[in-house]
């Protein structure tokens, strides 16, 4: 029997800026940060927002978490998402270095530096596609 394989990474390998393009890499995850923009909002005002399930969105809002795009905050049986502006700054940062330019946080003063990782090419291994039988 055939069976069929994909190249995909590690997940818990993957650095910041792997990590923050994926996040990017979803037309509902940019259109939830642009949303955020005008402040922090609910789980609940998100899913009338985008006319979407709470299910749904919530994957979506821990892919951003996951990414340190997004802070949340409980309160009570809610939960609060804000922008997190130091890994928006940061994202610029990986940006600004993909492009060869001089990043502007190099001269910033010492306290509000931010230390952006090395690109690495992410370790990849060969498995089983997902979804196959």
């Amino acid at each position: 029997m055939y069976e069929s394989r994909t190249i995909r990474t590690k997940s818990n390998k993957r650095t910041k800026g792997v990590r923050f393009f994926h996040a990017l890499s979803d037309e509902l995850r940019v259109l939830i940060l642009e949303q955020l923009r005008n402040g922090e909002q609910c789980v609940y005002t998100l899913t009338q927002t985008f006319n979407t399930g709470q299910s749904r969105l919530s994957f979506h809002l821990r892919v951003l978490k996951e990414a340190g795009l997004v802070i949340d905050r409980p309160e009570g049986r809610s939960v609060y998402y804000t922008l997190n502006h130091k890994a928006i700054r940061e994202a610029e940062a990986i940006i600004t270095r993909l492009k060869g330019e001089h990043s502007p946080l190099a001269s910033t003063s010492s306290s509000t530096a931010v230390y952006v990782e090395p690109l690495r090419v992410p370790a990849y291994e060969a498995g089983p596609e997902q979804g196959s039988a």
